[in-house]
């Protein structure tokens, strides 16, 4: 069994007992986490789509690990003008332990 669920604007699989790394999710206290934005449940049996979420379904999770990630740098230049930056940022990430997915009926 297995879950796509949308979470900052971004769409990621999940299975329970998989270990999931998020990106921009903002720091908590708490150790668990629950998703509802649940885009499609599929089993082996039947797939449930929804339109465009699926009624009832949510996915579980166990937070594990808060941390920054790599570096990300970013080289800005503009030919013939003399220009050029160089930056960079270090994305928040969030690794979750997933618990279960309950299909909503």
């Amino acid at each position: 069994m297995y879950a796509i669920v949308e979470v900052n604007s971004k769409q990621y699989k999940m299975a329970p007992g998989e270990v999931v790394t998020l990106n921009n999710l903002p720091p908590r206290k708490k150790k668990e986490i629950e998703f509802k934005n649940i885009l499609l449940v599929a089993d082996k049996k039947e797939v449930k789509l929804g339109s465009p979420l699926v009624k009832g379904a949510k996915v579980t999770g166990e937070i594990i690990k808060q941390a920054r990630g790599k570096k990300i740098r970013v080289y800005r230049y503009i030919k013939r003008e003399n220009y050029h930056r160089m930056i960079g940022h270090r994305p928040f990430n969030t690794q979750v332990k997933i618990k279960g997915i309950e299909t909503g009926g």
